[in-house]
């Protein structure tokens, strides 16, 4: 929210100029009220929604023209933080406890996007194991959805743990996670 004081004897009028380069920018603002009057010795408030299309700190300058100021158009320092999704994985290990000879065995993790934005996430073995495996996969999990990833014993191989790989497939940091497949 944005607010505009008018200390003159007579009434202003402002403008919310248009965002130039939407396509390019890393923030998008707008404004539902971007023209109006601002009567004398009074204020208005401007309110501006943002969406921000890139993680991290923003720093996006609007702006609004001011009709019969010096300073117009005022510049206006937007701040903002894009934060990426929310994925959860469960359960962290999965134990395939005993299994017949010569049978295969699968366990499932489930991968839980808990925020409003896609997820885009790739999951593979992080070492050739033929104790264990799990299909390469991307994928892209929908906001506030679940997805269950299945992971493979081999009873005749299983000897050591084997990892699970899940990260982010669009090179995000701070988006990856081990699930340990264990004998």
């Amino acid at each position: 929210m944005l607010t505009l004081v008018n200390d003159s004897n007579l009434p202003g009028c402002y403008w919310a100029l248009p965002q130039e380069n939407k396509a390019a920018a890393a923030v998008w603002y707008s404004s539902p009220e971007p023209r109006g009057i601002i009567q004398p010795h009074s204020s208005v408030e401007i309110p501006f929604t943002l969406e921000v299309q890139v993680t991290g700190k923003q720093d996006t300058v609007a702006g609004v023209a001011v009709f019969g100021s010096e300073e117009s158009p005022l510049k206006i320092h937007l701040l903002s933080t894009g934060e990426g999704p929310v994925v959860h994985v469960h359960p962290s290990e999965i134990n395939f406890g005993s299994i017949q000879v010569l049978e295969d065995a699968s366990r499932t993790v489930h991968l839980s996007n808990q925020s409003v934005i896609p997820a885009s996430f790739s999951a593979k073995m992080m070492c050739n194991s033929p104790a264990a495996s799990a299909p390469p996969c991307c994928a892209v999990w929908t906001m506030l959805s679940q997805s269950p990833l299945s992971a493979d014993a081999d009873p005749c191989e299983r000897q050591q743990p084997s990892r699970l790989l899940l990260g982010s497939s669009s090179g995000e940091q701070g988006c990856c996670c081990c699930v340990v497949l264990q004998p």
